[in-house]
């Protein structure tokens, strides 16, 4: 469902973002597996940018992003890291797409 919002989301603003960052506090095979399911890798470059606080790696694929998408899992995720990351995202000119929250509780 994440995969087909954010896909409506970025054909119907007026910008030329072709590669999107998936990043968070999920370790990466979570994070990778987020990533597949959301299915836009036919039509976006797609990357997987895991831990950008801690992670150099990460840092330097998030460098070729055109906008990110915040990957955190509820319970794991401290709000002090989420704070930091979009401090980071900010004075690193990446705009965030959105935000997905993992393993979360249905609320009625």
């Amino acid at each position: 469902m994440a995969g087909i919002s954010l896909k409506s989301d970025l054909t119907t603003r007026d910008t030329a973002w072709k590669t999107i960052a998936f990043t968070g506090m999920l370790p990466e095979a979570e994070l990778q597996q987020l990533i597949d399911a959301c299915g836009l890798k036919d039509s976006f470059s797609v990357l997987c940018a895991a831990d950008i606080l801690t992670n150099a790696d990460s840092i330097e694929q998030l460098s070729a992003a055109d906008c990110v998408v915040l990957v955190e899992k509820q319970e794991c995720s401290a709000l002090a890291d989420i704070e930091k990351e979009l401090e980071a995202l900010k004075a690193w000119n990446k705009p965030v797409l959105g935000a997905i929250i993992t393993n979360t509780d249905a609320v009625m």
